[in-house]
């Protein structure tokens, strides 16, 4: 049975790659929460007109991909060429852009700007725009943009060089959905096409379940080793402490017992007549006849040692020389 409960055990090398695994899934799972976190909170918080770089949740299908006969004449009317695939998304797509110079700016580029305009419910407000350069005024540094899905350029706008938060580089697919869900919007389809709008019975439910839990739930983990580590720890302490009052005791109990020995035999001796003198002298023999068979023993057991080694040294020499005898008996032809 002991030995079924030895064998299940896990031995040191296992233990410590799992510990190594564990480790590396919960630094994984911190990375991916902050990272997510400052998405979230960071995405539109403040003033992205004054960062590098932005990354924007897209809320509407304004820039969904159209027809290859669309595109090719668009590019014919705006005289430039661009990258279809690459500068259209959907609604939930994750839209990332970097900040350039006026110049940088061509027309068939996609930037990111802020505007007022009427939302997918019709409701005006000042939003982040993500449309195509159709036509830019240098005198004036103002951009004209449309988005794809405005066929017939009813619904273009024109827009401050100020006001451009950047140039689009990238995109995610599918990424800022999970990110809008996070913040509180769900999607919807209305009369003006596909998009997300705010969810107030969802709100920061989605975030805190996907970020503060799996956080929480670390600290829980890792709480409850310390703690295990500090009661084991204490455990060892008091076991250790233990274990010495013990040893002591009894050290001191044969230390007592020797003494009550030696009390009763000094009664005895006086009952028989003996003076003080005589007895320390009788127990200064004992004890000096104690230190020689101390001493007589440890000196037999080095001397048995010293013997085993010599045994071992003169054996080989023996066996060569019985090996040259047998050689010399050997008949010669």
């Amino acid at each position: 049975m002991a030995e079924e409960k030895k064998k299940s055990k896990i031995n040191p090398k296992t233990r410590q790659i799992l510990d190594i695994m564990v480790t590396g899934i919960q630094v994984v799972i911190v990375i991916f929460c902050i990272v997510l976190s400052i998405i979230i909170w960071t995405g539109n918080a403040g003033d992205p007109i004054n960062r590098k770089i932005n990354w924007f949740a897209i809320r509407t299908d304004s820039m969904t991909r159209q027809s290859d006969e669309y595109y090719a004449a668009l590019k014919e009317k705006l005289g430039c060429d661009f990258n279809v695939k690459k500068s259209t998304f959907d609604p939930g797509d994750m839209v990332i852009t970097k900040k350039v110079a006026f110049e940088d700016i061509q027309v068939g580029d996609v930037i990111a700007y802020k505007a007022t305009i009427k939302d997918i419910n019709g409701n005006f407000s000042e939003q982040i725009i993500t449309h195509r350069v159709v036509m830019i005024n240098k005198n004036n540094k103002e951009i004209t943009t449309r988005g794809d899905r405005d066929v017939n350029g009813e619904q273009e706008t024109t827009v401050e060089y100020s006001n451009v938060f950047g140039k689009m580089t990238g995109k995610l697919k599918g990424i800022g959905g999970a990110i809008l869900w996070l913040q509180g919007f769900r999607r919807i389809e209305t009369e003006n096409g596909v998009g997300y709008d705010r969810d107030e019975n969802n709100s920061k439910s989605a975030s805190f379940l996907i970020i503060i839990i799996p956080l929480a739930a670390l600290f829980i983990y890792n709480g409850f080793y310390v703690v295990k580590w500090a009661m084991d720890e204490r455990t060892k302490k008091i076991k250790e402490a233990a274990q010495k009052e013990a040893a002591d005791k009894l050290a001191t109990e044969a230390v007592n017992q020797k003494e009550l020995e030696r009390k009763a035999i000094r009664a005895f001796m006086a009952s028989q007549g003996m003076t003080d003198e005589q007895i320390d002298a009788y127990f200064a023999k004992e004890d000096e006849k104690l230190a020689a068979q101390e001493a007589a023993k440890a000196e037999e057991t080095s001397t048995e040692d010293s013997s085993a080694d010599v045994e071992e040294t003169v054996e080989q020499p023996a066996e060569e020389a019985n090996s040259e005898e047998q050689e010399s008996e050997e008949p010669k032809e």
